[in-house]
């Protein structure tokens, strides 16, 4: 891992402003009503989201697709996407 590598995942490892800011819901909406427009999610649709943060966007995808991987470099995210979407089977 480079330098630079190594310094974005410190920040977001070591983030508190971030991981309780509600405009994370806020982005994963607009993303999400963006996106779909677009796309238009089908149930045998597997998506890979890289850089998941908070996990709020699982929340808004899992209802429309066969499965989700959500990823990030920052473990306390993945943590908090985990706790936060633990009823969604496809996540």
């Amino acid at each position: 891992m480079n330098r630079a590598s190594q310094s974005w995942a410190v920040y977001w490892n070591q983030d508190v402003f971030w991981k309780d800011s509600p405009l994370w819901r806020v982005n994963a909406e607009i993303f999400f009503k963006r996106a779909n427009r677009t796309l238009g999610f089908k149930p045998e649709d597997s998506v890979l989201d890289i850089g998941c943060g908070a996990g709020y966007l699982e929340l808004f995808l899992s209802p429309l697709v066969k499965s989700i991987c959500a990823v990030d470099v920052a473990q306390q995210f993945v943590d908090l996407a985990a706790r936060r979407c633990r009823a969604c089977q496809n996540v």
